[in-house]
């Protein structure tokens, strides 16, 4: 058991952290915006004034509803995050564990760092898949010491990786396991089974089973409800890999 004490100061400061206030409230209207249709918002009897976009919980939330600025801004981390995973292997000497070490790497501080929140991302298009991938192919790239002119299939081919497209497929069907498992009176099992009901154009129930369908997962809701966690996340990889590859091919 651990005991937390907060003096005078430190009181304080917390107090000032959590305020709720007009500088840290922002208000963003989605989609087309008609004459007078919003009201103004108030905190503390001031106005909050409006946003085109801001950070929330990881993301980068937009007046568009595209992930385009959350894309870009994930992509130049990654650069960041492989040049530095290029610095520790070049600065470590580890012989015949360079490869195995770079992977390593590319899982625990890449993909993390890059696809937190994946398993919840919509409107993702083709260009959006590149833009992350590339980040990827240049790691796998400076890893191998490979070409620059050396085809891309062979980088994860080479390293037995899948790539980004896939593991955020695999992420969100994981998501979707998770989701069907939980209570019917649970807020988010409820909110999944309003998409079912009334399907829209690029919203999450419907990303989700497009991704079912390119894999080839052909379990109903309730074979995979009956599916224990680790005995579908298992089934579920073999599905990936083998979709991964035969996109690869």
């Amino acid at each position: 058991m651990y005991m937390v004490y907060f003096g005078p100061d430190t009181a304080s400061i917390v107090q000032t952290w959590l305020n709720f206030s007009e500088k840290k409230c922002h208000r963003i209207h989605v989609g087309t915006r008609k004459e007078g249709e919003c009201k103004e918002i108030k905190a503390h009897d001031k106005i909050i004034d409006d946003s085109e976009k801001e950070k929330y919980v990881g993301d980068i939330v937009s007046n568009n509803g595209k992930p385009d600025y959350n894309i870009s801004a994930r992509r130049a981390k990654g650069f960041g995050i492989a040049s530095n995973i290029l610095s520790i292997l070049d600065e470590i000497l580890i012989g015949s564990h360079r490869i195995e070490a770079g992977l390593c790497m590319r899982e625990g501080m890449l993909l993390i760092g890059i696809l937190t929140n994946s398993d919840v991302w919509i409107g993702l298009n083709e260009n959006h898949y590149k833009e992350l991938e590339q980040v990827d192919e240049f790691l796998l790239r400076g890893i191998l010491k490979a070409h620059s002119k050396g085809p891309i299939e062979s980088l994860y081919l080479e390293t037995g990786t899948i790539p980004i497209r896939y593991i955020i497929k695999q992420r969100r069907i994981n998501y979707l396991h998770h989701l069907i498992t939980r209570k019917s009176e649970e807020l988010i099992n409820k909110v999944y089974l309003a998409q079912k009901r009334k399907p829209c154009r690029n919203d999450w129930a419907t990303v989700v089973d497009k991704d079912k369908c390119d894999i080839s997962l052909n379990l109903s809701a309730n074979e995979m409800k009956s599916m224990k966690k680790n005995k579908f996340k298992t089934y579920l990889k073999k599905k990936i890999r083998v979709s991964a590859f035969n996109y690869l091919k």
